[in-house]
């Protein structure tokens, strides 16, 4: 169950992807978790992509 606060398709979802995956990147980088590390990066290209793609014309 969720509570709906924010669309899945508004640019403020996507914008808190990108953030959350970057932070998440940036702790695993500090504590040298090359898996994770690349694995939020990946996930920060999608968000990065889904932002993107709301603004295509």
């Amino acid at each position: 169950m969720t509570i709906k606060l924010v669309e899945v398709s508004s640019a403020v979802y996507h914008m808190m992807n990108l953030t959350g995956a970057l932070c998440m990147a940036t702790n695993a980088k500090h504590n040298k978790a090359k898996p994770l590390l690349w694995l939020n990066m990946v996930w920060f290209l999608i968000a990065l992509m889904g932002l993107l793609q709301l603004y295509k014309p």
